[in-house]
């Protein structure tokens, strides 16, 4: 690992019940972590900071509506630690997915762990409106999302 922090953030997942596996990626860290009831996590260290992301898949053929951007605005106004972008697939440029992102500089164990917990709350508080949207979920395929933090 590059990265002097990413044991302490590993340690924590696991504590939190994540299955971790390391990929290094140049300087960064990438974390695929996942968990058999909470929401999978994908995080990134590189240089002491850590982005924390999750994307989910809109049902095939989905497109950005009016509807859909004023959901997503209102989600990124009310959360506190993680912002909601759309995003186009990589491979398939009609694919349509979204992610949710976090930041955080370090890590300190009280710190990182209200930002995970504020995090999977705002995910669950925000992801029914997105779907009540766009239709059911439908998992985000890797290619969806780029890899690099």
């Amino acid at each position: 690992m590059k990265n002097t922090i990413t044991k302490n953030i590993i340690e924590h997942l696991q504590f939190l019940g994540y299955e971790v596996e390391t990929q290094e990626q140049g300087i960064t860290d990438r974390l695929i972590c996942t968990h058999m009831v909470k929401t999978d996590l994908r995080l990134y260290v590189t240089n002491g900071f850590v982005h924390v992301r999750v994307a989910f898949g809109l049902p095939s053929g989905s497109k950005p509506n009016a509807e859909l951007l004023k959901v997503i605005e209102k989600a990124n106004e009310d959360t506190i630690v993680s912002k909601w972008y759309l995003l186009q697939g990589i491979k398939d440029p009609t694919a349509m997915a979204f992610s949710v992102d976090g930041y955080s500089i370090g890590y300190g164990r009280e710190a990182f762990g209200t930002l995970i917990d504020m995090f999977l709350k705002e995910i669950r508080e925000n992801l029914s409106k997105i779907y009540g949207v766009t239709g059911p979920y439908e998992p985000a395929k890797e290619e969806h999302v780029k890899t690099e933090a």
